[in-house]
């Protein structure tokens, strides 16, 4: 895999990661509970992260990459946190 394939993974989980910050700006743990398309599309984005992620996966070494063993729910909450 090249630094360009890299570069292209890294970059769809950043923007991922930011449009899920975007859409939990100003909402609180109940919103995920009672608005249906937030929870659907938090999910996506989580996993369109971890999608990306494991596209990486091969080239780094095992306890190296920042997402291991970090769950799409630790990452959802962590977005509604952020906003």
């Amino acid at each position: 895999m090249s630094q360009h394939d890299d570069d292209v993974r890294l970059r769809h989980m950043l923007d991922a990661a930011r449009q899920a910050i975007a859409f939990a700006r100003g909402r609180e743990r109940p919103d995920l509970d009672q608005d249906v398309q937030l929870a659907l599309a938090l999910t996506r984005l989580v996993e369109i992260i971890g999608e990306a992620r494991r596209g990486r996966a091969a080239q780094v070494a095992p306890g190296a990459d920042a997402w291991c063993g970090v769950d799409s729910s630790t990452i959802a909450l962590s977005a509604l946190r952020a906003g």
